[in-house]
């Protein structure tokens, strides 16, 4: 796959898309360590209640995204391929690496 203005905005509209998520798992985190003060509890609370939420919204989203790659039409295939790629890391970011960064980080908001 080349890499065009095309493409490059496709990445940058399902990026956006994905970022939604994220925002919800913090702004959890922060709600949840105001209650309780300890990092810890905080995240495993937000990683059971927003965590699903986010894992199982990704996956239908990437998954239903994951349709327009068997478009023939080059564009929607680009598109849906991307979006999926970009959806999936997004969600395994958020699940993996942004818990393990706001535990050691241990930001006080």
């Amino acid at each position: 796959m080349k890499l065009d203005a095309a493409t490059i905005m496709i990445a940058s509209i399902a990026l956006g898309i994905s970022v939604d998520n994220t925002i919800h798992i913090f702004y959890r985190f922060k709600k949840e360590l105001s209650i309780n003060g300890d990092h810890a509890k905080a995240m495993r609370v937000t990683l059971q209640g927003v965590g699903k939420t986010a894992l199982f919204t990704s996956l239908s989203a990437a998954f239903g995204f994951m349709v327009f790659s068997f478009s023939s039409f080059k564009p929607v295939q680009y598109f849906g391929f991307l979006t999926c790629v970009t959806l999936l890391n997004a969600i395994v970011s958020d699940l993996l690496i942004s818990p393990s960064c706001l535990l050691f980080f241990k930001p006080k908001f």
